[in-house]
């Protein structure tokens, strides 16, 4: 069995996008590959640039990136992620996917709508070892209607094939693989992947990755 690759889907610009990475290669020892369009610039520290060309909306082209992944194991990073602590044994367990659970709060749909309840994962951390079941997921987005295919898009995906029990999902806990702060000086002892979401907590991530890395 060979090293998992660390990958993670990205169109357009995100400069918070180089802290993920750096943290990647440096915790884990991941080689780090970047998956794209045909136009969004390589970021800073990748080991690789996978292109592929941008013709659906963008949860069904993550998905799709996904399925077309030339690695046998690979886990997933948003771009708004640091990696804290490394995740080898997470490899050492049996299963085709491996996602985290979804932390307690609300997730609300243009209407006001509660969804939470119809995405038991959150897609920003995902491991992977099987690559139908992310063709599956791609290819029932796409009978979607095109609402759907935009935002939460592929967590709907994901939380319907692994419904489904034709693949060994492994449930691994959000707490620990997927945490996200609450306030800029939150911390958490167990937490191995922390988890930035929204426009406040990139501006944490970012200032907290260069202060831990100006005191390594």
């Amino acid at each position: 069995m060979g090293t998992p690759v660390a990958v993670f889907i990205l169109v357009g610009e995100q400069p918070w996008a180089a802290a993920m990475v750096e943290s990647v290669g440096r915790v884990t020892g991941y080689p780090v590959v970047q998956m794209s369009d045909l136009r969004t610039p390589e970021v800073e520290g990748v080991d690789d640039v996978v292109r592929v060309p941008m013709r659906v909306p963008l949860m069904p082209y993550r998905l799709k990136h996904l399925a077309l992944s030339p690695y046998r194991e690979w886990v997933s990073f948003d771009t708004d992620i640091i990696v804290k602590k490394p995740l080898a044994d997470v490899w050492e367990r049996p299963f085709d996917v491996a996602l985290t659970q979804r932390m307690e709060y609300k997730c609300l749909d243009p209407d006001g709508v509660d969804i939470a309840p119809f995405m038991p994962f959150n897609t920003g951390v995902m491991f992977s070892r099987e690559p139908a079941f992310w063709q599956e997921c791609y290819e029932w987005l796409r009978r979607q209607p095109e609402a759907r295919q935009h935002w939460w898009g592929d967590q709907l995906a994901v939380a319907e094939i692994a419904a489904q029990r034709r693949y060994h999902v492994l449930s691994l806990p959000g707490t620990v693989f997927n945490w996200t702060p609450n306030k800029q000086h939150d911390t958490s002892e167990q937490a191995r992947i922390w988890h930035y979401k929204g426009p406040q907590r990139k501006a944490w991530m970012t200032g907290e990755a260069a202060e831990q890395h100006a005191t390594n």
